[in-house]
């Protein structure tokens, strides 16, 4: 008698440190259904925490961690340790074959568990960010750049999400093996409903936080409204800066025209009824909303920062607009100038659904999944 061989998928974790509303949270968010289409797929976090995203999965396991928010030294080696065993233990009870992760921290645990406990396990790492200029404002900077230097090419796979990231990790970290870059997928974009008698739109969407500068944006927006009536700022995110920014925007004289909407379930909607986009990071790695931006027909303005911006506006001027970082009074005039020329803005936008289509979901997915069945057992 026969019987039928039954093929088991294999069993792969994507490991990624939260649930907010970050761009490495949208990304898995979009994987995740196909990931779950070829693989067993598990996803685990750093902490118990409200999911903002979408994820489709076998298991979901979020680590509640009693030491995660406790001061000094001894209760931080205790923590690690509490994160260190839980990692292993569900590697180990769950037989994962391969790890995914996403940020320091998790890539730090993957190799160092591969290493010193589950050597068969395959690991691929990926790196988010700018590193070098998020290391040199970090605690404690040197030391995770040398535990880089020192783990990261113990991993099977390298994986970043721009070509300025990975410059960055062979020129500032040290890196030497190869590092392959997969760039951020955008998902489909649904036609929103249209609002009809709107003020023109200056849009913003990201975590209120020192990375983003949003004060920039306030500071540029302040000058916009003193050239242009009928035109105001809407701000989605939320974040520690939201305090701060709110008294800025009070002490700039432009509250009443600001609106502060916090977390929004569907950024797409915003981005169709909103004229300009303008991000005014001081660092990132390849910020998905500005690939949203293009694909939901919203004008760019960027300031060029390191990295992803001159990645994804790869033609200034035709399919968006870049200024250098901290140049507000080129940020003012090129807000403007989208907002007045109608020319230029149905170009940025016409060539900007053009570049979008190079970030299809499908077509990053395969890449992903090619990644996996590279350093597949």
């Amino acid at each position: 008698m026969h019987t039928r061989r039954v093929d088991m998928k294999k069993k792969v974790l994507v490991f990624f440190p939260n649930c907010e509303q970050g761009g490495t949270e949208r990304v898995i968010s979009l994987l995740s259904p196909l990931l779950s289409n070829d693989f067993d797929l598990h996803l685990m976090t750093l902490c118990k925490n409200e999911k903002k995203y979408n994820f489709k999965y076998s298991c979901f396991k979020m680590i509640d961690n009693p030491f995660l928010y406790g001061q000094g030294f001894f209760n931080k080696i205790r923590r690690y340790l509490f994160w260190y065993k839980e990692i292993k233990k569900y590697l180990r009870d769950n037989h994962i074959q391969t790890i995914i992760s996403f940020g320091e921290i998790p890539n730090f645990f993957s190799i160092l568990i591969k290493i010193l406990s589950i050597k068969k396990m395959t690991v691929i790492i990926n790196i988010r960010n700018s590193e070098s200029v998020f290391l040199a404002r970090a605690k404690y900077g040197w030391l995770i750049k040398l535990s880089m230097k020192l783990m990261y090419d113990r991993a099977n796979e390298i994986l970043t999400n721009s070509n300025g990231n990975k410059i960055d990790l062979i020129d500032h970290i040290g890196i030497k093996n190869e590092i392959r870059v997969i760039y951020n997928p955008v998902s489909k974009v649904l036609d929103q409903i249209i609002e009809n008698n709107r003020p023109r739109r200056v849009l913003h969407i990201g975590r209120l936080d020192a990375q983003k500068a949003q004060h920039y944006l306030l500071e540029a927006f302040s000058l916009v409204s003193k050239e242009l009536k009928d035109v105001e700022l809407v701000i989605i995110g939320k974040g520690d800066k939201e305090v701060e920014l709110i008294q800025l925007a009070r002490d700039l004289n432009i509250s009443e025209k600001i609106r502060f909407l916090g977390w929004q379930d569907n950024p797409f909607y915003w981005l169709q009824n909103s004229d300009v986009f303008v991000l005014t990071s001081l660092w990132e790695g390849m910020p998905n909303v500005a690939i949203e931006a293009l694909a939901s027909g919203c004008p760019i303005v960027s300031f060029d920062c390191p990295s992803g911006p001159n990645e994804i506006i790869n033609d200034p001027g035709r399919n968006g607009i870049l200024v250098d970082v901290g140049d507000v009074q080129s940020l003012t005039l090129s807000i403007i100038d989208v907002l007045e020329n109608e020319l230029l803005a149905e170009n940025l936008k016409k060539n900007g659904l053009i570049r979008s289509k190079n970030f299809n979901l499908e077509v990053i997915y395969h890449d992903f999944k090619n990644a996996i069945n590279r350093v597949a057992l």
